[in-house]
């Protein structure tokens, strides 16, 4: 079980960060954008790109997509930058998308903005325990991080053995507390 796409400050209200521009690649206004998703592939498919630059955005037709670096580094070549100034204007810009506009994700995969804020309950006999106030991504798994209805953080990791039921609609989780694991 895994959460994907971390919501970072800055972002415009109800929008999903997908990327950062970080400044210009070539003299023809190529636009090098740091992917900040689980899915940079999803670039190459976008037709319209939205950066975010200090107070306000502009939306762009995509007209291009290269990678670099084996992915970590996407190349974006946008309507209306046809050089390396313009390019290099949009540095700092960040890129969004709504909500609507995720990836779909597999089965038992969660975004992280859906989990954060969830209650958690006892799976065995329905008593909340508390709320999810952040994931923590460990690299073996993301890890929750509970705060208790008498104010501690727990951790909890995000394994089928602890995560037993999760209900995006009612913004619920019910957990199964291993021995050891909440005291």
């Amino acid at each position: 079980m895994t959460s994907t796409s971390r919501k970072k400050n800055r972002v415009p209200d109800g929008r999903v960060l997908i990327g950062c521009v970080t400044g210009a690649h070539g003299l023809k206004g190529a636009a090098r954008i740091c992917p900040l998703t689980d899915y940079p592939e999803r670039f190459a498919e976008m037709k319209k790109l939205r950066v975010d630059v200090g107070d306000t955005y502009s939306e762009f037709e995509l007209l291009n997509v290269s990678y670099m670096d084996g992915g970590k580094q996407v190349l974006a070549y946008l309507s209306g930058i046809d050089s390396r100034e313009k390019a290099e204007a949009l540095a700092g810009g960040i890129i969004s998308v709504s909500p609507e506009e995720r990836v779909s994700l597999p089965e038992d995969e969660y975004w992280v903005d859906d989990i954060i804020g969830m209650e958690t309950v006892s799976y065995e006999n329905g008593e909340l325990l508390g709320k999810i106030e952040d994931v923590i991504p460990t690299g073996g798994g993301d890890v929750y991080a509970v705060r208790t209805l008498d104010g501690e953080t727990k951790l909890l990791p995000a394994s089928a053995e602890v995560v037993r039921e999760i209900d995006i609609s009612k913004r619920t989780m019910k957990i199964t507390i291993i021995d050891g694991l909440w005291d």
